[in-house]
């Protein structure tokens, strides 16, 4: 429904066009002088029911991207502790293979990795 051209309609457009939920009253004078005026009051309101509108967040696009990149950051943790338990597990088979010296330089090489 195309907004109506008046002051009114300029006054509401927020709240008709926004994200809010709007009430509407209707104001009609019960003397035979006005009833022109009650007639395009009613219909103004019968137009105004008739609008719908889809509802948007409002959210900061920063916020946003900070939240999409702290969801990836869990998302990358998860998989480097899935991945360090991959390698323990590989790391625990191929030490019950090794002899006890390959064993010994196994273990180095890691504590060097660690510090490196």
């Amino acid at each position: 429904v195309p907004y109506r051209d008046s002051a009114l309609t300029r006054l509401l457009n927020n709240a008709l066009g926004g994200n809010s939920i709007t009430v509407m009253i209707a104001c009609l004078g019960p003397r035979d002088a006005v009833v022109d005026e009650n007639h395009s009051t009613l219909r103004y309101a019968s137009l105004a029911k008739t609008i719908s509108n889809r509802t948007v967040i409002n959210a900061d696009p920063r916020t946003q991207l900070i939240q999409r990149l702290q969801e990836e950051v869990k998302s990358l943790r998860e998989e480097l502790a899935r991945s360090r338990k991959v390698v323990m597990l590989q790391r625990d088979i191929s030490t019950s293979l090794l002899n006890p010296n390959e064993e010994q330089d196994l273990d180095e090489d890691l504590e060097r990795s660690k510090l490196g």
